[in-house]
């Protein structure tokens, strides 16, 4: 979906999977536009690589055009450079089933499949749209005056915590396979090219994803990369990130408290946030400061996904982990 940083990721479509588009109508007012992407849009280093000597070798030895990156959602464009200056064979396929196939799912013998293909159509309905769970967070809002005591950024980036647990939208992990980009060549690339393995940095690389409790993964999600539809860039100038992401903290700790008892009943908010652990991180948070805040060097420690097959120490200081929320299943 276009936003004005960019690109945001919405959805992704894993190898296997189906998935259906609305209808489009090109002559309509509607805001919203769709575009397909072969592999993940929003990727970036964990490490920061806004050093200009070093990007210029990039530069030389990749053709690159694009001046040194000052924002993370200004490395996908570097990345596609990267991979066409080594013409990567890495592709990703899609299959589409034309009209005259779609028209045959109204024969009583097709009921099964159309059965199932709806159900596919109704679990990629966005979340941020319904009516009723965006009146349930208004509830508790106006119930606990949260609306009045802090700024709406930070009540839309904890609503959007709920719907990264509720797999309505996405969050990010370090990129341990080939599913998103050709994360082998990329990584190369910055450990040897840029410097990062001289420089002893992780070469790590973020990508999109999608939360599943089922299989016990945890997603990330960072108030200085803020992909949320109702995003607004100029957080507010009155508050450090810390002291942002402290009023995300309490704001969802309050929805967690309240969704539970809301008389709405909206089971599906209210069995994530009795089954989801949300814990916030900062590199310059100590239990002195901030009770409810880890220090970010904890991260790289619970999570091998950040030091498995990178090169270089995780930085703590990085920009994505000032302000980084972990999203995952809450331990029984």
């Amino acid at each position: 979906m276009p936003t004005e940083n960019g690109v945001t990721s919405h959805a992704l479509i894993h190898p296997g999977e189906i998935f259906g588009m609305p209808d489009i109508n090109p002559h309509s007012n509607s805001i919203i536009n769709w575009s397909l992407n072969a592999g993940a849009h929003n990727l970036f280093t964990i490490s920061r690589v806004a050093a200009k000597v070093r990007h210029n070798k990039l530069q030389q030895r990749y053709g690159v055009s694009d001046p040194v990156p000052t924002f993370a959602n200004e490395q996908w464009s570097i990345f596609v450079e990267i991979a066409k200056a080594v013409k990567s064979p890495w592709r990703s396929e899609v299959i589409y089933f034309p009209k005259k196939w779609i028209k045959q799912l109204k024969n009583p013998e097709w009921h099964e499949m159309l059965t199932y293909l709806r159900q596919i159509q109704y679990n990629s309905n966005s979340l941020q749209t319904n009516e009723t769970l965006a009146n349930a967070f208004d509830e508790v809002e106006k119930r606990k005056r949260l609306n009045i005591h802090y700024p709406p950024f930070a009540l839309s980036t904890a609503r959007n915590l709920f719907f990264i647990a509720a797999n309505s939208a996405c969050g990010f992990r370090p990129a341990t396979n080939e599913e998103s980009a050709p994360i082998k060549l990329l990584k190369e690339a910055y450990a040897k090219v840029y410097g990062l393995a001289k420089e002893g940095h992780s070469n790590a690389i973020m990508e999109p994803t999608n939360f599943n409790p089922i299989n016990g993964s945890a997603v990330y999600y960072s108030i200085n990369y803020p992909v949320i539809a109702e995003q607004n860039p100029q957080i507010s100038k009155l508050r450090s990130v810390i002291s942002l992401l402290d009023e995300v903290e309490r704001i969802t700790s309050a929805y967690q408290a309240n969704l539970e008892l809301n008389q709405n009943k909206v089971k599906l908010l209210i069995d994530v946030a009795a089954s989801t652990k949300f814990s916030f991180y900062h590199c310059n948070s100590t239990p002195q400061t901030y009770k409810n805040i880890l220090n970010s060097k904890h991260i790289a420690k619970e999570d091998s996904r950040f030091t498995k097959s990178h090169c270089g120490k995780v930085p703590e200081y990085s920009p994505f982990f000032k302000g980084c929320i972990k999203v995952e299943k809450k331990l029984a």
